[in-house]
């Protein structure tokens, strides 16, 4: 008997159902687990007649959020270990043996890689996506609680009877499997991050993970669970320094919306800056300068907190430092509060042609009130959510 299973949650796929199934078996005599979340098409009749045969097939009664499925399947495999597979995506050759391989011999508890990415109604395919270096050279990934850094964070594979300990939580309809992976670390989970591209991503605007504001609110929820005692502390052990685990605390805290604790860390990272031209991570997920990131987050934060009036010298001045869509956009959010609204479109009109894909800043130029303020800088390498660009919308984990 095969010692992976190839597990698949799927609601509503009979669209895609056949293809994902298609690479599933082509990977060899791996058991096949699909949990149905209550479909209202075909998906289960399309699967059974792909699978011929080899598929294990777990039906709920009542369709409740993406954690409890997952757990339901976690539950229902039989072999040592696993490997997720989206049902509108699919495996890419040997991925599940390498994933297996890296399970057995390599002591891991959990094993990532990246992914190609391709548009779902056109498939036309628009690049892939690595995990990043950064990540991939500390001992652990402790800056995941910075942000999502893995592109195929739901499609892990990972032991068996571990995972099981670790569970998913039933409450989160969303961002389960970032839950899952940061309570893994917390727990002391094994990682190996691989640099192989072994998954195939089809992109399509109706998925649950296109849904930013929900992504964020379950994001939140799974921050919540993490003190930032700990968090500093696996920084320690991942072998960050003070200033990089101060910038990983700040990120947190602003998806937590604890803006107190934001505050502090920014300072704390400020205390370590010396020269405010330094770049820190020249390779890294934000590649500016400290005076920049200083002004950025100290002004976003000011008008996040309704000082809209003092966040407008400090944003101005990162604007100066380095023009960028982000800092554009909040600087548009502050003008329109204070009643100048063509000095505001024309800073979204600016945000949007230094970056096109640019949702935060598009909403706020077709909005009468323009809100949406970008707290987190725009992401440099290539990620799962931004499908046309090298560089994330803004508002995603």
């Amino acid at each position: 008997m095969s010692s992976t299973s190839i597990v698949i949650v799927a609601r509503n796929a009979a669209r895609t159902i056949r293809r994902a199934l298609a690479s599933a078996l082509a990977e060899g005599n791996y058991p096949i687990i699909l949990v149905d979340d209550c479909s209202q098409d075909d998906t289960v009749a399309v699967a059974e007649n792909e699978a011929r045969g080899r598929i294990q097939v777990h039906r709920l009664c009542r369709h409740t959020s993406l954690g409890y499925a997952r757990q339901t399947a976690l539950q229902s495999i039989e072999t040592p270990y696993g490997v997720w597979l989206d049902a509108d995506d699919e495996l890419l050759p040997r991925r599940v043996a390498t994933m297996t391989r890296e399970l057995e011999a390599g002591g891991a508890d959990i094993v990532s890689d990246g992914l190609e990415i391709v548009d779902g109604e056109t498939g036309l395919h628009l690049g892939t996506a690595a995990i990043p270096e950064f990540l991939r050279a500390a001992k652990i990934p402790a800056r995941l609680f910075e942000r999502n850094y893995l592109p195929g964070i739901g499609v892990v594979g990972f032991r068996t009877d571990f995972a099981r300990r670790i569970r998913f939580d039933p409450h989160l309809h969303g961002a389960e499997d970032v839950d899952f992976v940061l309570r893994s670390m917390s727990r002391g989970g094994r990682f190996t991050l691989l640099e192989d591209i072994g998954y195939r991503s089809y992109a399509y605007p109706g998925s649950i993970s296109r849904h930013a504001d929900n992504q964020r609110s379950m994001y939140r929820i799974a921050l919540l669970k993490h003190s930032y005692d700990d968090v500093r502390k696996l920084c320690s052990l991942a072998g960050h320094d003070e200033r990089i685990t101060a910038w990983c605390l700040v990120s947190m805290a602003i998806f937590r919306r604890d803006f107190p604790a934001a505050s502090a860390f920014i300072e704390e990272a400020a205390s370590w800056v010396g020269d405010p031209d330094e770049i820190l991570e020249p390779d890294g997920p934000f590649p500016l300068s400290e005076g920049w990131r200083l002004c950025f987050h100290r002004g976003t934060l000011l008008l996040q907190l309704g000082r809209t009036a003092h966040s407008v010298p400090i944003l101005e001045k990162a604007m100066d430092i380095c023009p960028s869509a982000e800092v554009a956009n909040n600087l548009g959010v502050a003008r329109s509060r204070l009643g100048e609204r063509a000095q505001a479109r024309r800073l979204f009109e600016t945000a949007l042609f230094l970056f096109p894909e640019f949702a935060d800043a598009r909403v706020n130029l077709e909005s009468r009130e323009a809100e949406r303020v970008t707290t987190h800088p725009l992401r440099t390498h290539v990620c799962r959510r931004d499908y046309s660009d090298t560089r994330c919308l803004v508002g995603s984990p």
